[in-house]
């Protein structure tokens, strides 16, 4: 097996490091930036990895390169995914690759889904959205729905650690807060709005803001009658005087370019460099502090009707860094690869894999997903345990 990462920021070496540690596949890294490319191929061994310098606005020189690389499945990791995943997915068509991301917006995801015939005449498999959020959450969300009869409400929660945020990130969040959608009553909104939430610790609680992640868009299309799928996430900790919300604030100014002594600057540009920057100049005080700043969560709530019974299901976990996201990438970037999704098209993780196959994948076969009784009459944990 030949897989090629895009990608080596964050979660594109941990993408690497995945496969490094749990796969034999032959792992090729690309990156705009080859020095990034080269540093991951030398920390995880040149003997593994092949680094390479990708311009991926070069259409051409792509579907070369991927055509060149014969990879069995392309792994993207290359953000904002409202700018750069349709050049995967149409670059992939054409080269007739399987490709995965970790797409975390609508407009991304959007664009697969749009894609869906052209992949099918190529004859792959495009699964958009495979990180924690969007991805395990919709996998998770879709083992909670299949428990039910009939689906009414979805909730989506989750805290992000802003020390495993890179500088592509805070593109992406600072315009998924500032435009958020939620499937309420049926329909997609355009919808501001927060919700408080109790995490485990050391995070607690948090006011989330309504986000707009995949989840509210894609979960509707493959969970029949759902009235109601909310997103909502933050970062933690909180910077003082820092914030999502904040930033969001901007949403009017946001995309229409400035000029700046003669350069034509999006304001996006500037509060995403100046965010990441501030938050890197606080994280090195709280290493000297030695506060906890690297952990994140994830609540999933899923309520509908067993045996016409009102019933909630609830999936929660707090976890150190992030690593469930290059981790989910790459376990379905295996699968794709390895036949176990049959399956031509573009689709979303709930289209087209099944929960209980993804965690053993998942988890090396040493996991399953289980429902077991809470205190409360007609509540259900959900919850990850060994075999």
């Amino acid at each position: 097996m030949k897989i090629l990462v895009l990608g080596s920021g964050i979660i594109g070496a941990g993408a690497v490091r995945q496969l490094v540690k749990y796969s034999d596949a032959a792992i090729v890294n690309a990156d705009i930036d080859l020095a990034k490319a080269e540093a991951v191929a030398e920390k995880y061994g040149k003997d593994r990895v092949k680094a390479y310098k990708l311009d991926i606005d070069d259409h051409a020189g792509f579907v070369k390169f991927i055509k060149q690389e014969n990879p069995d499945i392309v792994a993207s990791t290359i953000g904002p995914f409202y700018k750069n995943a349709g050049k995967v997915y149409k670059a992939c068509i054409a080269a007739g690759k399987n490709c995965v991301d970790v797409c975390d917006d609508i407009d991304g995801v959007s664009q697969a889904l749009a894609l869906d015939d052209e992949a099918k005449k190529a004859g792959i498999t495009i699964v958009s959205g495979l990180g924690d959020s969007p991805g395990l959450t919709n996998i998770l969300a879709k083992y909670c729905c299949d428990q039910l009869d009939s689906v009414e409400d979805i909730n989506i929660l989750w805290v992000a650690p802003l020390s495993e945020v890179g500088l592509a990130q805070y593109f992406h969040g600072i315009h998924c807060f500032a435009f958020p959608h939620q499937y309420v009553d049926g329909k997609l909104l355009d919808l501001d709005g927060k919700v408080t939430v109790e995490f485990g610790e050391p995070i607690g609680r948090v006011e989330l803001l309504y986000c707009d992640h995949p989840e509210p868009f894609t979960l509707p299309r493959y969970i029949k009658g759902v009235k109601n799928v909310i997103c909502a996430g933050s970062t933690w900790p909180e910077v003082p005087g820092l914030s999502m919300g904040t930033l969001a604030g901007f949403k009017d100014y946001l995309m229409q370019p400035i000029n700046i002594r003669g350069t034509e600057v999006a304001p996006i540009e500037v509060l995403s460099h100046m965010a990441f920057n501030l938050v890197q100049e606080q994280i090195a005080r709280w290493k000297v502090e030695g506060r906890e700043y690297r952990y994140g969560g994830t609540i999933i709530e899923v309520t509908g009707l067993k045996n016409r019974v009102k019933t909630k299901l609830t999936f929660s976990g707090v976890g150190r860094g992030m690593t469930t996201t290059p981790r989910t990438l790459i376990t379905v970037a295996k699968m794709v690869a390895g036949g176990q999704v049959k399956v031509k098209g573009a689709y979303a993780p709930e289209g087209c894999i099944d929960p209980l196959d993804f965690m053993k994948a998942f988890s090396e076969g040493f996991a399953t997903i289980k429902t077991m009784p809470s205190d409360k009459p007609n509540e259900f944990i959900v919850d990850i345990v060994p075999v």
